[in-house]
């Protein structure tokens, strides 16, 4: 399908330590603290989508979270919702979620099916395959291309594509490979972030409004510390332990990967009495895992209550002094946080975490303390229509359509949304 060299899926050793070693640079703990006033301001517009249009909240979601990783990714601004790039990046994710899990379909399997011609009557995967990798060169070259060309105009925004490109320049070497590694890069960012951050934070969604009595206590907790004089920012998450631990628990109700991505082993290991071959296919059951009743009871319930001892009990560990979390030595466990393990395992563990858990913190955190979110009426029988717990059946996992209503919480919220906005 063309993801052969992407972070996710690319085969350890030197090339995949190079990307590493970029990612690291560029959103790591310390490196994503220079993209704060980019995501403060794209949240204060989200906000100010949502009051205008509260019932477009999906197509907002999605606006927010493809500009803001397009923004850092290639310093492309995403302006309105038929946004060329964003809609190319959404078109070659939903074609590649909807061939199914990686690692799971059955040319994943059996692999010699691959050799099979694609006209063969039974081969439609392979003839999406290659449907899918047009588009995801696609999508590799364009952005890229285009920030290139804005470079030697004069007029390229800061982004981590042009960053990496003022290197390569200063390095004053031709090579094709590490030029390719760049533009690979930056898809791996957005490919990697855009639809598992969206499946979160629609998943936030639904749970409010199948459970106004956690949207009642975050409010509680957020004018108990911040009042109702402002918004929360990013420096208050170590006064706001609830809202932590409302995060925590979408992680765990609903992965967005629920088999994260398979593993394969390149030697023949013993694990606990088992012999795994060279070459086998590890899936990691991560659904399972955040459903485990000896560490979640009653794990089919919507509650971040099971978190707050843990949370607060660890919060010096996890936190750092701006309020965000590190990847640190601590004893943090599956038990306290369940990012141990839906951002993945090991040297595989997804390198734009710290990214997507401030972004989703500080989404979370403006929005119950501006609106109220409640189950949408229907006009004509004026019957509370509750959101159904489902969710589509694809690699990453999205709530089924569901209505809501948002409103604003009061006057002078809605007063304090329109100011952040004009900020």
């Amino acid at each position: 399908m063309g993801w052969e060299f992407t972070l996710p899926v690319l085969r350890y050793g030197n090339r995949f330590r190079k990307h590493r070693r970029m990612m690291q640079q560029h959103l790591g703990h310390q490196a994503v603290t220079s993209f704060r006033p980019m995501q403060e301001d794209q949240v204060r517009k989200f906000l100010g989508h949502l009051l205008a249009k509260p019932d477009n909240f999906i197509s907002h979601i999605h606006r927010l979270v493809a500009g803001m990783i397009i923004l850092i990714t290639y310093g492309h601004e995403v302006e309105s919702d038929d946004d060329a790039l964003a809609g190319l990046v959404e078109r070659v994710m939903y074609m590649t979620a909807s061939a199914g899990s990686v690692g799971t379909t059955l040319m994943d399997l059996l692999p010699i099916l691959r050799h099979i011609p694609a006209w063969v009557p039974g081969m439609g995967l392979k003839r999406l395959a290659l449907e899918i990798r047009q588009v995801v060169d696609k999508v590799m070259v364009v952005p890229f291309s285009e920030v290139k060309e804005e470079k030697a105009s004069g007029t390229a925004r800061p982004s981590i594509v042009a960053n990496l490109l003022d290197e390569y320049e200063e390095m004053n070497v031709v090579d094709h490979e590490h030029e390719e590694d760049i533009m690979v890069f930056g898809m791996t960012i957005y490919s990697a972030g855009i639809d598992t951050t969206k499946s979160t934070m629609t998943t936030f969604f639904m749970m409010m409004t199948l459970y106004p009595e956690v949207v009642k206590r975050a409010q509680a907790e957020i004018d108990s510390v911040i009042g109702t004089d402002r918004l929360p920012a990013l420096e208050d998450r170590r006064r706001l332990p609830y809202i932590d631990c409302i995060l925590r628990e979408l992680y765990r109700i609903q992965p967005p990967l629920p088999l994260g991505f398979p593993h394969s082993s390149t030697r023949t290991e013993d694990y606990r009495g088992w012999t795994i071959p060279n070459g086998s296919m590890a899936i990691a059951n991560i659904w399972q895992m955040m459903r485990d009743e000896k560490v979640f009871p009653d794990p089919d319930m919507f509650s971040p209550e099971r978190h707050i001892n843990r949370m607060t009990a660890k919060r010096e560990f996890a936190l750092d002094g701006d309020g965000e979390y590190i990847d640190d030595d601590s004893d943090l466990t599956v038990e306290e946080d369940p990012s141990s393990i839906v951002f993945g395992f090991g040297r595989r563990v997804c390198p734009g975490k710290f990214f997507v858990d401030t972004v989703l913190w500080m989404t979370m955190a403006k929005v119950l303390a501006s609106f109220d979110i409640k189950p949408y009426i229907d006009p004509v029988t004026k019957l509370e229509e509750l959101p159904l717990f489902e969710f589509e059946n694809d690699a990453i996992c999205y709530p089924k359509p569901f209505k809501c209503t948002i409103v604003p919480r009061s006057a002078k919220h809605s007063q304090m949304i329109q100011a952040e906005v004009r900020e």
